[in-house]
This record gives structure tokens, sequence and C-alpha cells, in this order.
């Protein structure tokens, strides 16, 4: 069974991303596609998920906009003169993917940066930021998630 192609093409352009002056990491569903690639064949994504911190906002819209596509912060046009406190995060469109990326958030962001890992050349918060977030916006869609996929909850959540 091969990976759905929206799948192929969030790694491409995670991986182009790395390319650019844009400090990130995948976290959320995607994460965990990156960090057990047995799963693309058997999840099709419908976004990526990345944290960011704000200062690469700039960065990561010039990225979008350079392949045609956009950047909104809740419905509204991304702009370096935009204020998108208490929005917590853009939205990026490119050839029919959604890019969410996370500015404001109640992990530890910088310290989910600096716990990264790479996984296919690509910055993958660990484990338990990824569930942690996971457990945070929906315990239950959690451990749903987990329990189709064979996957283990990092134990104290």
């Amino acid at each position: 069974m091969s990976a759905p192609p929206s799948n192929d093409r969030y790694l491409e352009v995670l991986k182009a991303l790395t390319t650019t002056p844009v400090r990130f990491a995948v976290f959320g569903s995607a994460a965990l596609l990156l960090r057990y690639p047995t799963l693309r064949a058997k999840h099709h994504l419908r976004d990526a998920d990345l944290l960011l911190p704000r200062d690469s906002l700039p960065a990561f819209a010039a990225f979008i906009h350079a392949r045609a596509g956009t950047v909104t912060a809740w419905g509204q046009p991304w702009t370096p003169e935009l204020d998108v406190t208490g929005r917590y995060y853009v939205r990026a469109s490119l050839d029919g993917l959604q890019l969410d990326a996370t500015f404001e958030t109640f992990l530890d962001l910088e310290a989910a940066l600096r716990g990264a890992t790479s996984c296919d050349g690509v910055p993958v918060c660990s484990d338990e930021v990824v569930w942690r977030a996971k457990f945070n916006k929906d315990a239950d869609a959690a451990r749903a998630f987990a329990a189709e996929f064979g996957l283990t909850i990092p134990p104290g959540l």
C-alpha cells in the first residue's frame, strides 16, 4: 500500500521549508507520520501543524507566497503589519495543502523547538509534545488515533 499523494506532497513542502530561515517543528498527526513512516500509507493528512516562533512568521509567509499560496490569520490575509496577538496561528493554503503554523501555545514553544529531532530531514517535535497537544485538543480522539494505529502514548498524559 502506498502513501496518499497528498502525504508525499506535504513531505515535499516541509522539506523545502527546511531550506529557509524559518525555525519550525512539525507536531500533530503530520509529526506522527514523519516519526512512524508505516503510518503514511494508512492515514491521509488533512493538514500539517507546525510550531514556529512569531519572528519566523514573515519568512514563513514569504515561503508560501513565493509558491503562489496564501496565508491568513483567522480569515484575514496575513501581512507583517497585522496584529496577530491572540490569534494563535496562521493558516497557509498551498496547492490544495493546508499548513497551520502555531506561534502562541500552551506548550513551551522554545523547548519544543529545541527538543525536535529530524525525521526524513524535517524537524519533528518529540512524542511527548505531539501527544500533549493532541490530548489538549481532544483526549478521546487522541486515544482513538493511538488505538487505531497501534501507537503508544507516553505515560502521564
